[in-house]
C-alpha cells in the first residue's frame, strides 16, 4: 500500500513539473536564419525567419553546419541510449504487475525485477540530461553564426 502512494506522488509531481517547465516560454528570436523554438506540452515547435519547419528539416540544418554537426551526433547517441534504458526500465516496473508467478509484488522475484527497474532509471536520467545538453548545444552553435 505504501508502494502504490509513493509512486502515485512520484507521478503526480511528475506531471506537475512537466506542466510548470512547459508554461515556460523558450521562444529564441531569429534572424536571418537562426532557429528559433517553442516548447510546447507535447511537441515543440521550430520556426526559421517565422515560418514554421519539421523536425526533421531542424534536424538536417544542424548537421549541415560543421561546428554543431558533433553535438548533434552526441545528442542521438544519448537519445538512444535514453530510448533503451527507458524501455528496459518500463519493462522491468510493469514485469511483476503483469505475471501469474509473481503473485504480488512483495514476492522475491517481483522486489528483484522492481529494483532492477528503479535502477535502470538512473541511466534514463543521465542520458536524458546529456541529451538535452549536447541539443541545446547544437541549436546554440548554429545559431551563432548568424550573430556574426
Amino acid at each position: 500500500m505504501m508502494l502504490k502512494k509513493k509512486v502515485l506522488l512520484f507521478l503526480l509531481l511528475s506531471f506537475i513539473a512537466k506542466v510548470n517547465y512547459a508554461q515556460s516560454d523558450t521562444s529564441k528570436h531569429s534572424s536571418n536564419g537562426m532557429i528559433q523554438f517553442r516548447r510546447g506540452f507535447w511537441v515543440s515547435r521550430f520556426f526559421v525567419d517565422g515560418k514554421q519547419i519539421s523536425r526533421t528539416d531542424v534536424n538536417e540544418l544542424l548537421i549541415s553546419y560543421q561546428p554543431s554537426a558533433y553535438e548533434f551526433n552526441e545528442y542521438k547517441k544519448n537519445k538512444n541510449l535514453t530510448t533503451y534504458f527507458g524501455i528496459a526500465a518500463v519493462a522491468f516496473l510493469i514485469t511483476p504487475l503483469i505475471t501469474d508467478h509473481f503473485k504480488t509484488i512483495n514476492s522475491k522475484p517481483g522486489r528483484i525485477a522492481l529494483g532492477i527497474g528503479y535502477g535502470l532509471t538512473i541511466p534514463v536520467i543521465i542520458f536524458g540530461f546529456r541529451r538535452d545538453k549536447h541539443y541545446n548545444r547544437s541549436f546554440n552553435l548554429y545559431n551563432r553564426q548568424f550573430q556574426q
